[in-house]
């Protein structure tokens, strides 16, 4: 089998499967040779794996990409919050206004 089975795809194969349906139960799960011996493989011709390895290392690249983006602005917003939060409790921003004005619109 491993002249037939490109191994990206065999990664991401594996990490398709439910060790939790294969584990033993106890108070340490474990999966045996013989679980995974008998454990049905679909193998597609390897260029077809390559293909799938290929598409999917793009596209959770992007997935990344957009995770790293979201970290970065999660942190941004986080130093923004501090610092409004710091602002206004030490004076440096006017905040009686926007609390007046939402006074009143509350009373309306």
């Amino acid at each position: 089998m491993p002249n037939h089975c490109d191994l990206a795809w065999a990664m991401y194969w594996l990490s398709g499967l439910d060790l939790g349906e294969l584990a033993n139960p106890g108070a340490v799960p474990s999966v045996n040779e013989g679980q995974m011996r008998d454990t049905p493989v679909a193998l597609p011709p390897k260029p077809e794996q390559q293909a799938i390895a290929s598409f999917l290392d793009r596209e959770t690249a992007k997935i990344d990409a957009l995770i790293a983006k979201i970290r970065e602005a999660i942190t941004l917003l986080k130093e923004y919050r501090s610092a409004l939060i710091s602002a206004a409790v030490t004076g440096k921003i006017d905040v009686r206004e926007d609390a007046a004005g939402a006074s009143a619109a509350n009373h309306n």
